[in-house]
């Protein structure tokens, strides 16, 4: 296959970080949201294994380490 297929590059430039915005906004929003709605799924064990599937550039890995959990992995095809 030559070039990039759209998909990949729609998902891609997704998950990049727009141009101006910035980083520790764009974290600190994450981290709300992660608390209001993930957190309440997660293992009280903070010390538990957890994968990230899809993680973009990593704002809920940071969301996860911030709350104490020390056994986070993310996995991104991008």
């Amino acid at each position: 296959m030559t070039g990039e297929s759209e998909l990949y590059r729609r998902y891609r430039s997704a998950l990049a970080l727009p141009a101006g915005e910035d980083a520790r906004a764009s974290l600190a929003w994450s981290a709300r949201y992660f608390s209001a709605h993930v957190a309440p799924w997660l293992p009280a064990d903070r010390g538990a294994p957890i994968a990230e599937i899809g993680c973009g550039w990593g704002r809920y890995l940071a969301a996860l380490a911030a709350a104490g959990y020390t056994r986070c992995e993310g996995v991104d095809v991008s």
